[in-house]
């Protein structure tokens, strides 16, 4: 008998390869959330550090020049850290919708697996039937003689 060959091997492989891609740009898309937290992470300490200092500086004594300086600094990275909660938001929602897309592709790839498990089996089953009548023509025949 012939060397087994699975009907669909270029869909399957064309399956994997879509996985493999969908799997490494939701994996990029993670790093990417990852670095929007930590720039988030850091906006918020630095703020933090900011007001701490500034505090420090007003039990002293600060000009007026110096409050309106700090205030802008404050305003302007709490609009930065709203602005990194949106940011983290939206990449969150693409991460979401990429990680849907990875459990297709995975549902794709194990289906033809299956597809391909279930011919080999035929195809074994055939075999072994074609071998037993093999062997069951080799003995008639040496009955027969």
């Amino acid at each position: 008998m012939k060397k087994f060959m699975f009907t669909l091997d270029k869909v399957l492989d064309y399956n994997k390869m879509v996985y493999e891609r969908e799997r490494n740009e939701l994996s990029k898309l993670r790093a990417e959330l990852r670095e929007l937290e930590e720039q988030l992470n850091t906006l918020e300490l630095t703020l933090e550090e900011k007001s701490r200092t500034f505090k420090e500086s007003m039990s002293i004594g600060v000009t007026v020049y110096e409050l309106r300086q700090f205030q802008y600094l404050k305003e302007n990275m709490e609009e930065q850290i709203k602005e990194t909660k949106r940011l983290i938001t939206l990449k969150r929602i693409e991460v979401e919708s990429q990680l849907r897309r990875v459990i297709t592709a995975d549902q794709d790839v194990k289906k033809m697996e299956k597809l391909k498990e279930t011919q080999l089996e035929e195809y074994m089953k055939a075999d072994q039937k074609e071998t037993q009548e093999f062997i069951l023509e080799s003995v008639s025949r040496k009955l027969v003689k």
